[in-house]
């Protein structure tokens, strides 16, 4: 699991890039074989999926913006899925961060899983009564996963 916190939408491009240049360097000490999951504020809008590509499902909340198309260009890259874009939820379990006046409501937060594991998700949805002195809403996700099981020899010594 790695979880970590991406620049603010006020900072330039340039510093949005090298944090992706280093989130690619982790991802490429990872095994293939190993579950990945990607927790992070990634302060981007993905929207809605509109069918151009497999990373995210057609319940994002709001509009995509250029930070929101590099994630979704990020994950397409490595073979990850935004998990928190699946489901059929209300408004209220969608959005992420609440402006400080209450009134703006976005989704900037989002739980990102190897594809092969997308079937594993149960659900995935902000909770609204998790009290965290944030701006921002936790963001759970549920998952049944499912092992591969391998079949175990048994060894057998010859004794004298």
């Amino acid at each position: 699991m790695i979880q970590c916190y991406a620049p603010t939408a006020d900072m330039l491009d340039e510093e949005v890039e090298a944090f992706y240049k280093e989130v690619d360097h982790v991802l490429t000490e990872i095994p293939k074989q190993n579950l990945l999951m990607i927790t992070r504020d990634f302060n981007a809008r993905v929207g809605e999926d509109a069918g151009e590509n497999d990373v995210l499902g057609k319940y994002g909340h709001g509009q995509r913006n250029d930070k929101g198309q590099t994630l979704v260009d990020f994950c397409a890259e490595h073979k990850l899925f935004i998990t928190n874009t699946i489901f059929c939820l209300h408004n209220r379990h969608r959005y992420t961060w609440k402006s400080p006046d209450g009134i703006t409501r976005t989704q900037v937060d989002y739980i990102l899983i190897s594809k092969q594991c997308k079937q594993s998700v149960n659900n995935a949805r902000t909770s609204l009564g998790a009290d965290c002195d944030s701006d921002h809403n936790l963001v759970i996700l549920t998952t049944q996963l499912r092992f591969n099981k391998t079949a175990c020899q048994q060894t057998t010594s010859a004794g004298p």
